[in-house]
């Protein structure tokens, strides 16, 4: 992206302190695996349990189950039992902009013919 586009759309100013860089910087960790992002893309329109998100996703229930853990100990999620089952949902309100924003972003990319 030239410089010209860049300032053009350019919003307020980000100040992070160091705290702040770094409790960032944890969240990006969190959702910085496809797996973990994919199913947050599903909770950002419903709650569901491990087992349709597996089944949603093609995987192990394992394996969902070992990526609810991360996003769960980052309290970007929260689990609550009905039936026998646990149904996850996003509790950080912020995320479903993030998510909404990275999807911006790679859609644009993509019609740019950017990776």
């Amino acid at each position: 992206m030239n410089n010209s586009r860049a300032e053009k759309q350019a919003g307020t100013p980000v100040d992070l302190d160091e705290a702040q860089a770094t409790g960032a910087a944890e969240v990006l960790k969190a959702i910085a695996h496809p797996q973990r992002l994919r199913i947050l893309c599903l909770l950002s329109s419903h709650e569901e349990n491990v087992k349709n998100i597996a089944s949603s996703m093609h995987i192990s229930s394992s394996i969902v189950s070992q990526q609810l853990r991360i996003l769960r100990a980052a309290n970007l999620v929260s689990a609550s039992t009905r039936s026998g089952h646990a149904y996850y949902e996003i509790i950080e309100p912020h995320l479903f902009r993030m998510l909404n924003c990275i999807e911006s972003c790679i859609k644009d990319r993509n019609t740019r013919g950017e990776r």
